[in-house]
């Protein structure tokens, strides 16, 4: 059974009212808010945070493309190409637990 992830695009939707969060959004709903720790100004740890939330759907549909590449459709695969299976993989399942 599949998870109900709010569809992407995602996208940074500001900053909001009192300076101290980053929202997350799709065009539909709010997905996640990023609480800045300087409540003066946000930090560029807390920005960066909010662009890797923002490109998880994107994230998540490059890795199921990934796996779907002839190199990975054959039971002949490299130790590389069977190491890169196994990280997409596990990258793939930890966003669908």
């Amino acid at each position: 059974m599949k998870n109900k992830f709010t569809p992407g695009p995602w996208h940074i939707n500001g900053v909001g009212q009192n300076d101290y969060r980053i929202g997350i959004c799709s065009d539909n709903e709010d997905v996640a808010e990023v609480v800045c720790v300087d409540v003066c100004k946000e930090s560029r740890k807390e920005k960066s945070n909010a662009r890797l939330i923002a490109a998880a759907p994107d994230l998540l549909a490059a890795c199921e493309q990934a796996l779907r590449l002839p190199c990975f459709q054959t039971d002949f695969m490299t130790d590389d190409e069977l190491h890169v299976a196994d990280l997409l993989l596990a990258v793939i399942r930890k966003a669908r637990a």
